[in-house]
């Protein structure tokens, strides 16, 4: 996986004018994830998002679109696979590979990305599990993958190639 690739993918979406859509969190997790919204994705440090792993599964969807790529390059650029918040974003596609029992959480993220983001995620997911010791199992990253397969596949039916 690239890093041209990743900045070729997601450099189109701009930095979201709204970070948190919940009314329900608390005042860490808020700081949480202010804390990474000071900044562009691009200039995230895994120091900023080990400190606040959980913010990007707590912020609003363009929050979390414009976000993801940061996570992916702060773990590219410190060659750490089994950072805090790596495991957390590779967690979240762990899950059947039937879109009928997804959550809403899920469904109102993952499937917002394009093709091309996808891929370049599956990348990343393949990056991950690829020294052999990260933190989910080979089932884990498998489904993963097969998740985002059927993800890509909706984007291209719907025309969201990127």
């Amino acid at each position: 996986m690239s890093f041209d690739s990743l900045h070729e993918a997601f450099s189109h979406r701009a930095k979201p004018g709204v970070l948190i859509s919940s009314t329900e969190l608390t005042e860490d997790e808020v700081a949480g994830v202010l804390a990474i919204g000071e900044r562009d994705w691009h200039e995230l440090t895994l120091d900023t998002l080990e400190e606040n792993f959980d913010a990007i599964n707590l912020m609003a969807l363009e929050a979390f679109i414009y976000y993801l790529p940061g996570v992916m390059l702060a773990t590219l650029k410190e060659d750490t696979r089994n950072a805090i918040t790596a495991v957390t974003v590779a967690s979240m596609l762990d899950r059947t590979p039937n879109p009928d029992l997804w959550d809403s959480h899920f469904l109102a993220r993952w499937p917002q990305l394009n093709v091309k983001e996808l891929s370049v995620v599956a990348d990343w997911i393949v990056w991950l599990g690829g020294s052999g010791d990260f933190a989910l199992d080979e089932t884990s990253l498998i489904r993963a993958l097969e998740n985002l397969e059927l993800l890509k596949q909706d984007a291209g039916q719907a025309g969201r190639l990127g």
